[in-house]
């Protein structure tokens, strides 16, 4: 049977130009259907009739590792040639941290802070108003209130 298998792909890809992968799947389709005619996969085994009370047959093990990789329409995805090392660099680029853009000083303290956010010294907030706001007037912290049970 590989005989009339190599014997018809030879003869296809030597009348037309023909990819290797197009020549692999065209002996993977006609093994396909030599083996197992117009129906794939084939169902049969698992069909029953309306009046047979017979219990279904145990649905066979999936074929072994060997079995499949002896398959010649398994194929595998690789990678062409290996990754370059600036190729590499370029995509990992976006996953380095970015730079702080949006530190001040503190108008009370003078410490830098993130904007919008409370001072770490002095616990003071500056809203979009310019107002600046004690850390006793803003809703609970625990954080805050751990620190200056601490402090005292």
């Amino acid at each position: 049977m590989l005989a009339i298998l190599s014997a018809r792909t030879a003869a296809l890809a030597h009348n037309t130009v023909m990819t290797a992968r197009q020549t692999v799947v065209h002996a993977a389709g006609v093994l396909r259907h030599s083996l197992f005619g117009e129906e794939y996969p084939p169902y049969g085994h698992q069909l029953q009739l309306a009046g047979d009370f017979a219990p279904a047959p145990a649905a066979p093990a999936g074929p072994g590792l060997l079995e499949a990789l002896s398959r010649p329409w398994v194929l595998f995805a690789v990678p062409k040639k290996k990754v370059s090392r600036p190729m590499r660099r370029n995509r990992i680029v976006h996953k380095q941290l970015q730079k702080i853009t949006n530190v001040e000083d503190c108008p009370s303290c003078g410490s830098p802070r993130l904007l919008q956010n409370l001072c770490r010294n002095c616990r003071t907030i500056v809203t979009a108003d310019g107002q600046l706001h004690p850390a006793s007037k803003l809703p609970y912290i625990p954080e805050i209130d751990n620190a200056k049970r601490q402090q005292q």
